[in-house]
């Protein structure tokens, strides 16, 4: 895959966030050294996808209401499987979900950090659509929230001039950049 040594085009686009409370440059980093860790593949599942999100994790109770905004009310397979593949196995579950209501589910043993989220509709045909989803601790939730909810307004303000799946690959890119400050990385 072609490398591009653009630092120019990153500090531009660093110069270019009208949000001052989040520095892009390590998250532009992160995209310019591995952009296919970050490319969201043509979606095969659900029609309305689950969305990258910040999750609190409090004890054992995960509220994933934010990553299933778009979805409609329905009962949902879960898993949750971490991005690195390092911290353990996945763990899987079910939540009923209803748009604007907490979604509070059990997750026994899972640590915060990254994972990747997949849900598809009980009984449903659908293979499943995924999401990445930071895991913060209740301490960690509101900083964590705040830099990705900026990180949001950026990606909006792009209109169409940006595909969704470039959208997301910032995102997620923000998401691997909070995980990585988050475990002191």
């Amino acid at each position: 895959m072609p490398r591009c040594d653009c630092p120019a085009a990153a500090t531009g686009v660093v110069r270019a966030s009208l949000l001052p409370d989040i520095n892009l440059r390590p998250i532009i980093d992160l995209l310019f050294r591995r952009p296919q860790m970050y490319i969201v593949a043509a979606a095969r599942g659900l029609e309305d996808e689950p969305l990258e999100a910040v999750l609190s994790l409090d004890g054992s109770e995960v509220d994933v209401s934010a990553a299933l905004q778009p979805l409609p009310t329905a009962t949902y397979l879960w898993t949750l499987d971490p991005v690195d593949g390092g911290m353990g196995g996945g763990t899987s579950g079910k939540v009923s979900w209803q748009p604007s209501q907490p979604s509070k589910v059990r997750m026994p043993g899972v640590a915060p950090g990254l994972y990747r989220l997949t849900v598809a509709v009980e009984g449903g045909e659908s293979e499943g659509s995924q999401a990445w989803a930071l895991l913060s601790s209740p301490a960690q939730y509101p900083a964590d929230t705040k830099e990705f909810r900026q990180a949001v307004e950026i990606t909006q303000s792009w209109g169409e001039r940006v595909d969704t799946s470039g959208k997301r690959a910032l995102l997620r890119a923000t998401l691997r950049s909070l995980a990585d400050r988050d475990a002191g990385k």
